[in-house]
């Protein structure tokens, strides 16, 4: 398909990457959002964008004719004897004139957004009036003993209230979708409620409770939050959002100080996090009253003979223990399975009667095939 190039003479009106972005959010992101991306192309920021994919870079700057991503959406592509075309399948395509606006981008030099694109902000959904009033269901709960207030969070707002005249003092309204959490700065002074609307956005509103006034909006992520937390210094706000991601943001100016992505749905801490991410022993999002959470791995050899014991002295208080897992590699040959392995002749059995060690006692009469066989024990406990 042919398209008319820049104009000459006089420069041609630059569209904005905003516009741009808004037709990847519309017919892109189910198969190159960050999370798993096709061809490790994440079509989710400008940055991602220029970052290009396996296949290569998608974007010529000046040169649509040129550029990867225009021929996928056009379906010029050929890879393998098959054209190729973007979005696939029966997935609803761009059309001629989108893809104009795309080519247009690119050939006026296929600019960075002159501020960065706001993510869609409303989802569109049939209007059904309810027969009976709706529940005001409470979704968190935190507490400020300074200013002897609970904030409770409800769908759209939070409320201030006060134990000692069970009265509600201030409602804090303005967050878009149900406010999943909420939590209170370690001086009293703030308030963190964290909302959003699922698959679309999520925000976090901070509150000077002294004076219920709104110091500040950050909105991030691409889904609904479900977890935040302040750090002891109040340098740092965590949001936790279904899309799989947390974040850590400058609480002062709302600045993105870094993103934490696993495969799961995430929380934030048991009460606030540290301002630094511990790596070496341990992984820690907690302050004085969330300890860490850490592992240590123990190696040996199991005892000779059946029903005797080795003690592995961990150094860990038994108080301070929340698990142990034991694996023996029960052929000597790397073939590692759970110490009560349902074989009757591969059981070992675990306890810790002293105030700091676990002790593998090879059952007697149940263990001779694995007795003086390597063993590995992982420990987890609380710091």
């Amino acid at each position: 398909m042919g398209m008319a190039g820049p104009a000459r003479g006089a420069e041609a009106t630059a569209v904005d990457y905003s516009s741009v972005q808004n037709l990847f959010t519309q017919h892109c992101l189910d198969c190159h959002a960050a999370q798993d991306p096709e061809g490790n192309l994440v079509l989710e920021s400008f940055e991602t964008l220029m970052k290009g994919g396996e296949s290569g870079t998608a974007i010529v700057a000046g040169k649509s004719a040129d550029s990867l991503l225009v021929r996928m959406v056009e379906g010029s592509l050929e890879k393998e004897g098959k054209k190729k075309i973007m979005p696939p399948g029966k997935r609803k395509k761009l059309s001629p004139e989108e893809i104009a606006l795309v080519r247009s981008w690119i050939d006026t030099g296929a600019r960075a957004p002159k501020e960065t694109p706001k993510v869609a902000r409303e989802l569109v959904l049939p209007k059904v009036a309810p027969t009976v009033p709706p529940r005001r269901s409470i979704q968190a709960l935190a507490y400020a003993p300074g200013a002897k207030l609970l904030a409770v969070a409800r769908y759209g707002e939070v409320e201030l209230f006060s134990p000692e005249s069970r009265t509600v003092v201030k409602t804090l309204s303005g967050h878009r979708g149900m406010v999943n959490a909420v939590a209170i700065s370690q001086d009293g002074k703030l308030l963190a409620a964290a909302s959003g609307e699922p698959a679309l956005f999520g925000e976090v509103r901070l509150w000077n409770l002294a004076d219920s006034s709104l110091v500040r909006v950050i909105e991030g992520h691409n889904d609904a939050l479900y977890s935040t937390a302040i750090s002891p210094d109040g340098k740092i706000v965590a949001t936790g959002s279904y899309d799989q991601k947390i974040k850590l943001w400058e609480l002062a100016t709302g600045r993105e100080l870094l993103t934490l992505t696993t495969d799961g749905r995430l929380g934030v801490g048991t009460t606030a996090p540290t301002t630094q991410l511990e790596v070496n022993g341990g992984s820690k999002l907690g302050g004085a009253s969330a300890p860490a959470i850490k592992m240590l791995k123990f190696t040996g050899n199991l005892a000779a003979t059946q029903g005797q014991s080795v003690v592995i002295v961990t150094g860990v208080p038994v108080a301070k223990m929340l698990a142990v897992q034991v694996m023996v590699d029960y052929t000597g040959n790397n073939n590692w399975m759970p110490a009560s392995y349902t074989d009757a002749q591969y059981w070992v059995k675990w306890y810790s009667s002293n105030p700091d060690a676990i002790i593998l006692e090879c059952v007697a009469g149940h263990s001779a095939g694995i007795v003086g066989l390597p063993y590995r024990v992982v420990l987890t406990y609380e710091e």
